[in-house]
């Protein structure tokens, strides 16, 4: 993370891992909007994890992740546990 809370999307790897969960999710939907309108200039693979899975929003989060070229990888506690450094 940046300095101030800013998540410093652009540079000039190749790959980049987003981990979000709750209200820290929102950033990410915002980011995956710009790059479905722009397209992805680089690999990015999303990890999402919920205590509580809402099927409609994580459609929602699918459908933005896939129209931004996004790998989802989606962990629900109650099913997969909590997500971990070493499980991403």
């Amino acid at each position: 993370m940046g300095r101030c809370g800013l998540l410093p999307f652009e540079g000039t790897q190749p790959q980049q891992i987003w981990v979000g969960a709750g209200i820290g999710i929102a950033p990410f939907v915002a980011r995956m909007k710009t790059l479905a309108h722009r397209g992805p200039g680089q690999g990015v693979d999303l990890f999402h994890t919920t205590a509580v899975l809402d099927p409609e929003v994580v459609g929602l989060l699918q459908e933005d992740a896939r129209d931004a070229g996004v790998a989802l990888h989606l962990f629900w506690d109650e099913r997969d546990g909590l997500l971990t450094g070493a499980r991403i």
